[in-house]
């Protein structure tokens, strides 16, 4: 923290003073809808564009400067003549300075539902309550800070997700609230600066993704918010990003193979990203990953390791190689988009390989994953409807370590993929806006493989490979193994996007979730109404 604290320092300090003619920037929420729409917006050639680095930034010379536009084909953004309460409504932020050289909005951060599991026979709710604040200084440094307050009572798989793990996905760790809800809470910030027209400096409190797809097998945003530096350079068909981020492991029962000193409940444990974006036509572009779970530092560990802030792509895998006490992925990540209207995409991760091994692909130590997927805007020609469909398979024990502290992993959460590993997945979405009213669906199919009592087939990543149930250093390993499930999950949402300025919504769902083993059968069908900032995703699809 001492490190972020002075950079923070020298970005402010330093930075800020040079009058850079540049346009005004912002980073573009993770909301999937409202990166989907804005990605349908750019051409097939638009080399400054590197879609698979998130957030995506506004108003740079690379993508467009009003989104909210984009997120509302079509309605009427500006609210003149009208009273004041329905302007604040329906469209302006609720609060709003704004002078020559600065500018600064406060708007409400709700997450308010209301809701009824048939199945469990369970009113569901949730009461989420908070501030957001977004403002800039000049045209090349911009800000962000919000803090989400939650109380909330899940249906039956959530719920022993956050019993399990003590953490509702993609939030904090939990208390107890009643009998049987939770409170919890978000808390969001960041600041982005151009000191040049090739360079981005971002330092904050969040989270990341890199990729095209729905999911992300190197790094997604389904944790909770981190601290992070991240740099990117950007020059004719390339960009270059350097991401330093700070996770930590909770001391809670039965997650971690934990040790016996815990560090008041949270060791911390240090990661280095490097992503490296080539458009190598007019139509693909090749992206090339690596990342580091460096080694959680221990009563003998030095505080402070210098490698951790090499920004050189593959430097620290050649320096350590897949097998070391760090935990290293290397993947790449691939987009085609032969036309404005069509997009093919996919990854391929590495965590561990053993080419010599007779039995490679059957390899306790062979950790894979690869996703395929496309994208179709504007579908037959109808403006504003979106389809995507995506395949993912990793195999077991990927993103696992032989030091449980290790796991790729942060807050008691994976850092990719909610199914962890030991899976294969498919995905249908459709996604439509007119106006403010838009509508959603979504349909998820997953196999794979858990675990019974203290087995361990290779799904769950928090554990320690050496409990391989094969042994560790094995052969006979395959994608499936261990107790087979099946997930069909199911969904549907029709809303009112009520204020494109800070994405209020009104919006009613309706979800069915089947997931069926030798153990367990469980069925929900949820019935939803709410009312809701949309500032970031929340998974509950797995």
């Amino acid at each position: 923290m001492t490190l972020m604290k002075a950079a923070f320092r020298w970005i402010l300090f330093v930075l800020v003073f040079p009058v850079i003619q540049t346009t005004g920037q912002t980073l573009i929420p993770l909301e999937k809808s409202r990166t989907l729409y804005l990605e349908a917006s750019f051409s097939p050639d638009a080399r400054g564009v590197h879609t698979s680095i998130k957030p995506l930034v506004s108003g740079s010379e690379f993508t467009v400067s009003r989104s909210d536009s984009l997120w509302a084909p079509g309605a009427r953004l500006e609210g003149k003549g009208k009273r004041w309460i329905v302007r604040k409504i329906l469209y302006e932020h609720f609060l709003r300075a704004d002078t020559s050289g600065f500018y600064i909005a406060a708007d409400p951060l709700l997450d308010l539902s209301a809701g009824y599991d048939l199945m469990d026979q369970k009113m569901l709710y949730s009461n989420g309550r908070g501030l957001q604040l977004s403002g800039g200084f000049g045209h090349h440094l911009s800000f962000y800070s919000s803090y989400l307050e939650s109380q909330a009572r899940f249906s039956s798989w959530i719920g022993d997700f956050v019993q399990h793990y003590q953490v509702v996905p993609g939030m904090n760790r939990v208390k107890d609230f009643k009998a049987d809800a939770y409170d919890f809470g978000l808390a969001t910030a960041w600041v982005s600066y151009n000191p040049w027209r090739f360079l981005n400096l971002q330092l904050g409190y969040g989270k990341n993704f890199f990729g095209d797809g729905y999911r992300s097998l190197m790094l997604s945003d389904n944790s909770y918010n981190y601290p992070f530096l991240k740099i990117s350079a950007r020059f004719n068909r390339f960009e270059y990003v350097s991401l330093f981020a700070g996770y930590q492991n909770l001391d809670t029962d039965s997650v971690l193979d934990a040790p016996v000193i815990w560090y008041n409940g949270y060791q911390k444990k240090g990661a280095t990203f490097n992503y490296l974006s080539i458009h190598v036509t007019k139509w693909m572009q090749l992206g090339l990953f690596e990342g580091v779970i460096w080694k959680s530092r221990g009563l003998k560990d030095p505080a402070f390791n210098i490698n951790q802030w090499i920004p050189v792509l593959f430097l620290n895998t050649i320096r350590y190689s897949l097998y070391d006490r760090n935990n290293v992925i290397i993947g790449t990540n691939v987009s085609f988009r032969p036309s404005r209207s069509v997009q093919v995409y996919g990854q391929f991760v590495v965590d561990d390989i053993h080419f010599r091994k007779p039995s490679v692909w059957t390899y306790q130590k062979t950790k894979t994953g690869w996703q395929i997927g496309l994208k179709y805007f504007h579908v037959a020609g109808l403006p504003n409807l979106m389809l995507q469909t995506e395949f993912n398979r990793v195999r077991p024990y990927t993103y696992g370590h032989q030091d449980a502290l290790q796991s790729y992993t942060h807050n008691n959460q994976a850092l990719a993929h909610p199914l962890g590993a030991n899976f294969s997945e498919a995905l249908l979405l459709l996604n439509y806006r007119y106006k403010r009213f838009y509508a959603g669906m979504q349909y998820q199919w997953a196999s794979g493989g858990g675990d019974e009592g203290d087995t361990h087939w290779g799904s769950d990543i928090f554990l320690s490979d050496t409990r391989a149930e094969n042994a560790y250093n094995s052969v006979g390993n395959h994608t499936g193994q261990g107790v087979q499930y099946q997930l069909n999950h199911a969904g549907f949402r029709f809303g009112y996007l009520l204020n494109p300025r800070y994405g209020l919504s009104g919006e009613i769902g309706i979800a069915y979730r089947n997931y069926t083993s030798a153990l367990q059968n469980q069925n929900n069908l949820l019935l939803s109404l709410g009312l809701k900032t949309s500032f970031m995703n929340q998974y509950f699809d797995w």
